[in-house]
């Protein structure tokens, strides 16, 4: 489990500690790391453009 398991366990609501535990891992920056993209990607205008660039 890297990248996409620690992203799926955050979607699921797993907490930071605990995927860092389920993963292994002896600090959740590291499991930060793994899903900021993730996190970028949610954010508002990322959103707002990916619902809306077909209407153009």
């Amino acid at each position: 489990m890297r990248v996409g398991g620690a992203i799926e366990l955050f979607k699921a609501g797993y907490s930071l500690e605990k995927i860092t535990e389920m993963g292994n891992w002896s600090d959740p920056k590291m499991v930060f790391r793994y899903i900021r993209g993730y996190l970028a990607s949610e954010k508002a205008m990322v959103s707002f453009m990916r619902n809306h660039l077909d209407d153009i």
